[in-house]
């Protein structure tokens, strides 16, 4: 049987196109004889959202409260498969711990029978009329994925990644204060949920996920995860993960990189045909910097973004509050143009303006009690300062030597780099894969100088 996906007309096999509107027929969907049961005397299916690889998800109606639910029934050829039925329970427990407004909230979990017809779900067949199920009940998300927004809309701002960015790290640090690792990240499983008027970030789909923590039986929940278990999406995988090595928290802030690199450039930092090939990919390859596809990027922001794609997880931010720290830090710095430009083109005299620039604004600076910025040297009445006073000028003249030695060498580090890529461009010398590997370092650099500033530049001198 044939349907019109318009106006939803039945023709047999035989017919092509629909001789009201003229659209194409489509094979149509056998009904879900779900649809109209109740659960556990509690859930009544309304319709389908959506199918998965454990179970189908329904949009519920919990009838005590006639609130709108979301309900994961697992798949009936799975629902006598002991190992399959734990780690569905896992992962509701797992998801269950994780209690944050941008974290789904699961309401509920249980197994019940039911009745249904002899018929076929998708192409699943059932034998018998009536069926195990295992079920988990969720809050229902209305909107969309992350995914859908890339593909609709390309690439993000940096305002717009650092506050969709904030609020999956405010949901993964809860997983992970729990030790739980998400282990697959990825557009799809950030959903922006419209709440009346508002719009939420939410971070779902935890059916991967793995505890660090101790359980009661090693053994048992090892082999859970093993034997034709997915344990990720290639496109998002840590280096870690994709050697089939353990991985702790610092595999989520690697895929998190990912997205991000992603949501500002419009492009995967590793691409391939086959999966085998991106693997290899984020094993042993270099990412491009973000500006080599959108040039108006800051090299600051880069720098945080490569800080998360490192391949050894010792060399990423070690927590997601870091990470969340550093890219909420550098947008801030290059959202303000006029220190984007002192960064990027400072002179030795330029110091104390940068100074001036980064304080909060409204707030005075006494530059004539303070440590002199562009010399480095003391410049204040030494005898009417006491021994403690003495000895903080003279260590924060050393920091200022620091910064002003950083900021000096990256001045001209950059100016090498032009000339360099102007000689790449020509073909004369140096490939681009060590060109590439010199601005990283430069990157690198500037963070440095960034945190330093970050740390000891941001309130006012007194």
């Amino acid at each position: 049987m044939k349907q019109c996906p318009e106006c939803k007309r039945a023709y047999e096999d035989s017919n092509s196109f629909c001789v009201f509107d003229g659209q194409k027929l489509a094979l149509a969907e056998a009904e879900d004889p779900c649809i109209g049961l109740v659960i556990d005397n509690k859930y009544r299916i309304e319709s389908k959202i959506a199918r998965g690889g454990t179970g189908m998800v329904y949009k519920a109606t919990h009838i005590q409260l006639n609130t709108p639910v979301a309900i994961k029934i697992i798949h009936p050829h799975l629902a006598n498969d002991s190992k399959a039925v734990e780690r569905f329970r896992r992962e509701a427990l797992m998801t269950m711990k994780i209690r944050h407004t941008n974290a789904i909230a699961i309401m509920d979990f249980g197994t019940t029978k039911f009745i249904l017809p002899k018929n076929n779900i998708g192409d699943i067949k059932l034998n018998n009329v009536e069926a195990n199920s295992v079920y988990v009940v969720m809050e229902l998300l209305k909107g969309m994925t992350l995914e859908e927004k890339l593909v609709a809309n390309g690439a993000f701002s940096l305002r717009e990644t650092n506050k969709i960015i904030q609020q999956i790290c405010n949901a993964l640090k809860v997983a992970h204060d729990h030790q739980i690792v998400h282990r697959d990240l990825k557009p799809d499983n950030i959903f922006f949920h419209q709440d009346e008027s508002q719009e939420i970030v939410k971070l779902v789909d935890f059916g991967i996920a793995r505890y660090l923590g101790k359980v009661d039986d090693e053994e048992e929940a090892s082999r859970l995860t093993q034997a034709g278990f997915v344990v990720g999406t290639p496109f998002y995988m840590s280096p870690e993960q994709c050697g089939g090595f353990d991985v702790d928290i610092r595999s989520d802030i690697y895929s998190l990189g990912i997205i991000i690199y992603r949501m500002l450039t419009g492009v995967l930092p590793f691409d391939g045909k086959k999966a085998s090939i991106i693997v290899m990919k984020h094993i042993s390859e270099k990412p491009k910097p973000i500006y080599e596809f959108k040039p108006d990027l800051p090299a600051i922001v880069n720098g945080v973004v490569m800080h998360a794609l490192s391949k050894k997880p010792a060399d990423r931010p070690q927590t997601v509050t870091e990470l969340a720290e550093e890219i909420e830090a550098s947008i801030k710095a290059v959202t303000e143009q006029e220190l984007q430009k002192v960064f990027m083109e400072a002179s030795e005299y330029d110091l104390e303006a940068a100074l001036l620039l980064t304080t909060d604004p409204g707030k005075s600076v006494d530059l004539a009690s303070s440590v002199r910025f562009t010399t480095g040297q003391l410049d204040t009445n030494l005898g009417d300062m006491s021994s403690d006073t003495i000895e903080a000028a003279a260590a924060q003249a050393g920091i200022d030597n620091l910064f002003q030695e950083l900021l000096r060498t990256i001045r001209d580090l950059n100016i090498l780099l032009t000339l360099t890529q102007e000689e790449l461009e020509k073909n004369n010398f140096l490939d681009k894969d060590t060109f590439y590997e010199l601005r990283t370092q430069v990157d690198q650099l500037r963070g440095v100088l960034f945190g330093l500033h970050t740390t000891y530049y941001k309130a006012p001198i007194s």
